[in-house]
């Protein structure tokens, strides 16, 4: 049977060309496991609020690395999964959820409800509770430091006890604002330019 221009052949020589005979897959099992994973990549994506969450997550974390490579000129690939910085992730996912529950299910479902108190209750977090526990964790990390400048006996068990804290927790309100509107310009390429699920 001849493919239709731009479809991959799984006839015989097709499948014979793509895997030399001692490593042989028979059409039908390659075919089938072809089919499974299809069917398997076609559920995973058929959620748009998780598929622009994921796509605005990934993309404002790529941005924050990117920008803390270019300020401290070198890869930290730590911060490919970490919280604070330019831009905020967390806002970036919800502002997106909350412009895609309103897209998909309109102002008066509850679905846009919950997105939008989510959104509310994450960027003040952001910026209220977990800003302040960043600026505790610095001050607890100087505290410590400063204790262990003196030649005590106690000085690894300080250490032990309480670990050089990530200060990096919050946000300023400028990386709120800009992740907001990442997750608002995401969610308008989905919903422009069509969502892949």
């Amino acid at each position: 049977m001849q493919a239709a221009p731009g479809e991959i052949s799984f006839d015989k020589e097709g499948v014979d060309s793509l895997f030399p005979n001692r490593y042989h897959i028979p059409r039908e099992k390659l075919t089938r496991k072809a089919g499974a994973f299809m069917e398997f990549w076609t559920f995973i994506t058929s959620n748009p609020l998780i598929n622009v969450s994921v796509v605005s997550w990934v993309s404002a974390q790529l941005i924050k690395t990117l920008i803390d490579t270019i300020r401290h000129r070198s890869f930290d690939r730590h911060r490919l999964a970490g919280a604070g910085g330019m831009p905020s992730s967390h806002s970036a996912v919800t502002c997106s959820l909350l412009l895609t529950a309103l897209f998909r299910y309109g102002f008066d479902s509850p679905i846009f409800a919950i997105s939008f108190a989510l959104a509310l209750i994450v960027m003040y977090d952001a910026t209220g509770v977990r800003w302040a526990a960043g600026l505790h964790a610095k001050a607890i990390n100087e505290i410590v430091e400063y204790l262990e400048e003196d030649e005590t006996p106690d000085k690894n068990r300080l250490r032990e006890m309480i670990p050089k804290l990530n200060e990096s927790l919050g946000h300023r309100v400028i990386e709120v604002i800009c992740g907001a509107a990442l997750g608002l310009v995401v969610a308008c390429l989905f919903q422009f330019l069509g969502n892949p699920g």
